[in-house]
């Protein structure tokens, strides 16, 4: 009896593991490929997670965006755009996500405390080492923290924190637009409103 009931455990747990294993691989539904924007022909990887298609780059757009510091920084981190750019620089056949696409992404990656270490690239190359070893990039977002533009043009947390915009406008605070936080010392996503003064990195979604 007791050998029946150890083996029936042991099958259960076997299960389990297998389960949890299986739905990491899936949430990366489909391999990392690529798009190429005409206007300049840069390439950029792209990748389904859920029904959704995401850029797994940030834009890196010449036309009225900002490096963070040096050129350098932008063939790695993307460039920095302010709120009256965002609809010039989004390429044909995508656009800025809404506050419920990225909504969307979240909750299916496991909602905010769970999202942020399965977005996050892996590794201390691009991030700050702190938390960075839970980071797993099993969606193949690959987020990269491009830090910020404040308004008075001041570069601010590269390396620490990535900040993506949404389309949708903070209707309490209409000087703002809600956007996407997150910070190398922790594996969560942030739902921030940020001043349209200020100057994001932009993921572009599949239309």
């Amino acid at each position: 009896m007791k050998k029946t009931i150890f083996i029936m455990l042991a099958l259960s747990y076997a299960i389990i593991i297998n389960y949890s294993c299986n739905k990491e691989e899936d949430e990366k539904d489909e391999p990392i490929t690529t798009f190429t924007d005409a206007r300049d022909g840069k390439v950029y990887k792209i990748v389904k997670i859920g029904n959704q298609t995401w850029m797994a780059e940030n834009l890196n757009y010449a036309v009225l965006g900002t490096c963070y510091n040096h050129d350098a920084s932008c063939d790695v981190y993307g460039k920095l755009y302010r709120w009256s750019s965002l609809e010039l620089v989004i390429p044909s056949g995508w656009h800025l996500p809404s506050d419920a696409e990225w909504d969307a992404l979240i909750n299916y990656l496991g909602g905010d405390s769970l999202a942020g270490d399965k977005l996050k690239e892996t590794g201390e190359t691009h991030w700050k080492s702190d938390w960075m070893d839970a980071a797993t990039n099993s969606s193949g977002f690959t987020a990269l923290p491009g830090g910020c533009l404040t308004c008075g043009s001041a570069s601010i947390n590269i390396n620490s924190t990535g900040y993506w915009w949404s389309s949708t406008v903070d209707t309490s605070y209409t000087n703002n637009a809600w956007t996407r936080k997150m910070v190398h010392s922790d594996g969560f996503v942030q739902r921030y409103s940020g001043s349209k003064k200020f100057a994001y990195s932009i993921r572009c979604i599949k239309d």
